[in-house]
């Protein structure tokens, strides 16, 4: 009975490497190899600067649309409107976009965020596992169609001035082979020994921690195993979607802050009560995440699609987060 068990054991390994294997070698034979400009963009700062950050959006529903007008209402209330719009992956349901013509692009991406003060926002998108499963090249393609689509390669960065750095991580496959112009984390970690801005964000659509119920990968998986210990002391944010709902976690003895915004459009997921000492807030609801910048700190609001502000976080500049 003992050797039968350790056979069928085993015969589960092998299953399940298999299927490991077969599933990264189809992830592989997507990846999009167009590149369609510089890989790092400088671009100048400001004083104060503001981002909306949203993801799972592509569905050009009801849920989608007062999202959007939700972040234009708020637009309008802030002094010089936004800086930019990041964009985290699901851009287009339920396959992502066949070209760059397709109908999609006017009802999932350039209608929605059309509004007369988001609509001035350059848009910075990663893509979604959705987003994989049809021509993912179209949306890096996309940026040389639409000036406000800034999507140079799967994985990019952009800084703005002295102030901050954005990382563009492309989380459906996080693949390294020490070269950062052809694989993600390598270009990921060449980004992080940059010290030259006050704030460095990562965004990306797979998250590293999270309460969804959806099962381990959407708490973060393997992935989060290896990037969350590695990031903890390195960047100020992760921001990522992919789970349906809002949420911020924040370690104990540790820099970085996880922000889940994965509101902006598609059905909502349930969560439950997973490493609640590190959650200071989630909530399944549809929405967005407000963030403002400044030399001395960041603050993180998240809005419901009524334009209710449900939780405020505030960092210091290399300092910890502080609940408000």
């Amino acid at each position: 009975m003992q050797f039968k068990n350790r056979k069928l054991l085993l015969g589960s390994l092998v299953l399940l490497a298999l299927a490991g294997f077969v599933a990264i070698r189809q992830e592989l034979s997507m990846v999009p190899r167009v590149r369609v400009g510089a890989l790092h963009t400088k671009k100048p700062g400001k004083g104060t600067m503001r981002f909306f950050a949203l993801g799972d959006t592509g569905t050009g529903g009801e849920h989608q649309i007062r999202v959007a007008q939700a972040m234009n209402a708020r637009c309008k209330q802030l002094i010089g409107g936004i800086d930019g719009i990041l964009l985290l992956g699901d851009n287009a349901y339920p396959i992502g976009f066949s070209s760059v013509s397709d109908s999609q692009w006017q009802t999932k991406v350039v209608e929605p965020y059309a509004g007369d003060c988001i609509g001035n926002a350059t848009i910075y998108p990663v893509l979604g596992n959705h987003d994989y499963k049809q021509n993912p090249s179209s949306q890096i393609e996309y940026s040389l169609i639409n000036q406000r689509w800034h999507m140079p390669n799967r994985f990019y960065s952009v800084s703005f001035g002295h102030l901050l750095r954005v990382v563009a991580l492309d989380s459906n496959v996080t693949e390294f082979c020490f070269n950062p112009a052809f694989c993600g984390l390598d270009f990921m970690q060449a980004n992080l020994q940059q010290k030259d801005t006050v704030w460095t964000v990562v965004t990306a659509h797979h998250p590293i921690a999270g309460s969804s119920d959806h099962g381990f990968a959407y708490r973060g998986g393997v992935r989060g195993m290896l990037l969350k210990p590695y990031l903890c002391s390195r960047i100020d944010a992760y921001l990522s979607g992919h789970s349906h709902h809002l949420e911020y976690r924040q370690p104990d003895n540790c820099r970085m802050g996880m922000f889940i915004s994965g509101g902006g459009g598609g059905d909502l997921y349930q969560t439950v009560d997973a490493d609640a000492a590190e959650v200071k807030f989630v909530k399944g609801t549809h929405g967005f995440l407000d963030i403002e910048l400044n030399d001395q700190e960041m603050v993180a609001r998240f809005i419901d699609e009524d334009g209710k502000e449900l939780y405020v976080a505030t960092k210091k500049a290399s300092g910890q987060y502080v609940p408000q």
